[in-house]
């Protein structure tokens, strides 16, 4: 940011309620128990601080039972599987509460969330503030009724940390949309339904400001950064959703004059074709790759090279008279990765593509309104004043990554070369000196520091004792 600001990550603590009230039954919660678990177990297993939040699980049945207390995400598969899991020792079949009384446990359970991180914060000795609760309700009930009650204990009751609501509503019988305009209000058909709105609820992340100035010559546009995927990197099986080259070389060192490099042969196979018109760019990832026929691979003849080399050209020319890509995954045990291979005249691109598991659906909760007329004519005015060029060349634009490494590396060698001078000056007999600063020892006064000298051992000395 040019002025300094940075945007900060508002963290929540998320709280899952599921009712197992009438008319909930044990199809429907096995169901909705195996769409919780394959999410979360998305979640836990992100290595993104980001992401690792405060969960807690609650269940109302004829009373609001905890399951789960508040925990941090990341690591913690095993509870939350098993808190799922008890779920079912606390569903009552056939009973039923009256709206009143559920809309009471619904109070009671949210205020024991935030009792409960209270009582964290003290225990760990911090401040009194507490985490924002976001609370996510899944429920065979009216949703819309549930949605105003929680909207109302965000706007009165719960005003200071109850910060999000969503409601979650299973079908058990496909039937049309009932038409509605509330915001997080979902009805739930299948497991993949339950899967999708609950990573909706887990991996929206919300900034207090935004994260992007797109700058015009004459005007500047805010925007917020939403991410449609999950980074395979963060992932524990983030090797199966790349192709990289030369994966082992083994250590790089000045002294080894030959280097084996060795990379593994992956094996594509190609599950479908799709329009170039019908894939959008924010579902392709990751580094790309050209892809050109063998040239050499031993034990094959010269004379079938040439024919496989045909063959490619061949299959390139006929995807772009198609206008077509191909997609194609690898044959390893799974996870497998996705990819999209991309033709031109004479090679094929290749990059990763999103797969189901790793899509982060977007909420659908904006609003597109037109614009009016003379705000399109400032936007093409703004444009106007931008240069254009026919085709973009790599030289056309210097990162100065050169200048910063030459800057980088010179500053280490200053540093290094101060040391030595330092240590130079400090020589006092068979042993030096070296200054350290300690916080222990550190004066009151803000701008003065106590330092301490500790003895270095002299290494040409401790040579001659080993070898005594």
């Amino acid at each position: 940011m040019m002025d300094g600001y940075t945007a900060r990550l508002e963290m929540k603590a998320r709280h899952l309620i599921i009712d197992l009230g009438s008319p909930m039954d044990s199809e429907s919660l096995l169901i909705l128990t195996q769409a919780c678990q394959n999410v979360f177990a998305l979640l836990c297993s992100t290595h993104d601080q980001s992401y690792n939040t405060v969960i807690s699980i609650g269940a109302i049945s004829d009373k609001y039972e905890t399951l789960l207390k508040s925990t941090m995400s990341y690591g913690s598969f095993g509870k939350i599987s098993k808190a799922l899991n008890n779920a079912k020792n606390s569903m009552t079949t056939n009973f039923q509460i009256k709206n009143e009384e559920f809309n009471d446990y619904l109070v009671v359970g949210i205020n024991s969330i935030i009792e409960d991180l209270k009582t964290e914060n003290k225990i760990l000795d911090l401040c009194d503030e507490v985490y924002d609760v976001d609370v996510c309700v899944i429920t065979l009930k009216n949703a819309m009724d549930i949605k105003y009650f929680l909207n109302s204990l965000m706007s009165y009751h719960f005003k200071l940390h109850l910060k999000g609501n969503t409601v979650l509503q299973l079908v058990l019988k496909r039937k049309e949309e009932e038409e509605t305009n509330i915001e997080d209000y979902y009805k739930l058909k299948t497991k993949d339904d339950i899967v999708c709105s609950l990573k909706k609820w887990l991996f929206n992340k919300k900034y207090n400001r935004e994260q992007l100035r797109l700058l015009l010559p004459d005007d500047a546009i805010l925007c917020d950064l939403k991410e449609n995927m999950l980074r395979p990197s963060l992932l524990t099986f983030s090797h199966k959703f790349y192709i990289q080259k030369d994966t082992s070389c083994g250590n790089i060192s000045q002294k080894k004059v030959k280097i084996q490099c060795e990379s593994k042969v992956y094996e594509l196979q190609v599950t479908l074709r799709v329009l170039s018109s019908g894939l959008c760019e924010s579902l392709i990832f990751g580094e790309a790759l050209n892809v050109v026929p063998t040239a050499f691979c031993q034990g094959v003849y010269e004379d079938a090279l040439l024919i496989n080399k045909q063959k490619f050209y061949s299959l390139c020319i006929s995807l772009l008279n198609k206008e077509e890509y191909l997609i194609a995954k690898l044959t390893d045990e799974p996870p497998t990765g996705y990819f999209v291979l991309m033709p031109s005249h004479d090679s094929l691109l290749i990059k990763p593509i999103v797969c189901q598991d790793l899509w982060l659906p977007d909420d659908k909760s904006r609003e597109l309104t037109p614009p009016q007329g003379v705000l399109i004519e400032k936007m093409e005015q703004s444009l106007a004043l931008v240069d254009i060029v026919q085709e973009y060349k790599v030289g056309l634009n210097s990162s100065g990554l050169y200048t910063a490494l030459l800057k980088f590396h010179e500053s280490k060698i200053k540093r290094s070369k101060k040391n030595e001078d330092e240590d130079d000056d400090g020589v006092e007999g068979t042993s030096s000196w070296v200054t350290i600063s300690h916080p222990a020892l550190e004066d009151k006064h803000p701008l003065k520091k106590s330092k301490r000298k500790c003895r270095r051992p002299d290494p040409l000395k401790c040579i001659e004792y080993i070898k005594k």
